[in-house]
């Protein structure tokens, strides 16, 4: 009886402790084995500030067809996927965009779901090098974050694990240019009106065309919907606007 309670004890002894180092064995994997925790943390955080709900999934397929490639495509041209999700390659044209920049080739690509104003604009360049289509992701990168609006998604491009680039992704903000043009107006008022005025005047009212540029200011940094997604894949750069929820759902989709 003795030696069947002390059989009994040893097996759970066991089965304890195995299960204590299967749940090590996944602890330690998620910081050890490249990558695997930061893309389910990057998945968090993309949930956290894409808008699509998952009653309102995408179609996984166009309900258009793909515009052939020309004879002569290169091999750039070639990688393109025909389709993703439900956008179609619907054209593609050579580009002088990012001419200063010396690439080897460079294409503008539309990709459309048929819907009107549902069209992805994709900008795309080869270099011979890496180190010359990082500094154009460089140059983009820098101008999205002087110009544009809120930060939506930002990381490292990996290729087999093996991080080939960087990306972001900016929410476009609206572009009021009567607001501009508004403001000049008002401070060329005020600088005549000032000619009869005493000093004290003077201080006061260049305060209320300020306050004024201030307010037009933060009413053009409204969000127009739209948004842009900017990276650089080894010696390649993309760059891709349309609407905010195409561009995350497309950028998240894209293969290259």
């Amino acid at each position: 009886m003795s030696n069947s309670n002390a059989t009994s004890s040893r097996r759970r002894g066991i089965v304890v402790i195995l299960a204590i180092v299967v749940v090590l064995l996944i602890v330690l994997s998620a910081f050890v084995w490249p990558g695997w925790a930061m893309r389910h943390n990057a998945s968090q955080s993309a949930q956290a500030t894409t808008q699509t709900t998952q009653s309102q999934q995408r179609p996984e397929k166009p309900a258009i067809d793909a515009v052939a490639l020309p004879q002569d495509a290169t091999d750039l041209m070639k990688a393109l996927p025909d389709a993703v999700l439900n956008f179609a390659r619907t054209k593609v044209e050579a580009s002088t965009e990012w001419q200063d920049m010396s690439p080897l080739e460079e294409y503008t690509v539309t990709y459309s779901t048929g819907e009107k104003g549902h069209d992805i604009t994709m900008s795309v360049a080869q270099w011979s090098d890496a180190s010359a289509a990082a500094k154009l992701y460089e140059q983009l990168s820098t101008t999205d974050k002087a110009s544009n609006g809120k930060l939506l998604a930002h990381g490292s491009v990996k290729v087999s694990g093996a991080q080939t680039g960087l990306y972001e992704v900016y929410e476009l903000p609206v572009v009021d240019e009567s607001a501009a043009d508004e403001s000049t107006t008002d401070t060329d008022k005020q600088d005549t009106k000032s000619e009869n005025t005493t000093s004290s005047d003077k201080s006061s009212s260049t305060d209320g065309a300020t306050d004024n540029k201030a307010s037009k200011k933060s009413d053009s940094q409204k969000s127009s919907g739209k948004a842009v997604a900017v990276w650089q894949n080894d010696t390649v750069v993309f760059q891709i606007t349309g609407a905010k929820e195409d561009v995350v759902d497309f950028y998240a989709k894209f293969s290259m």
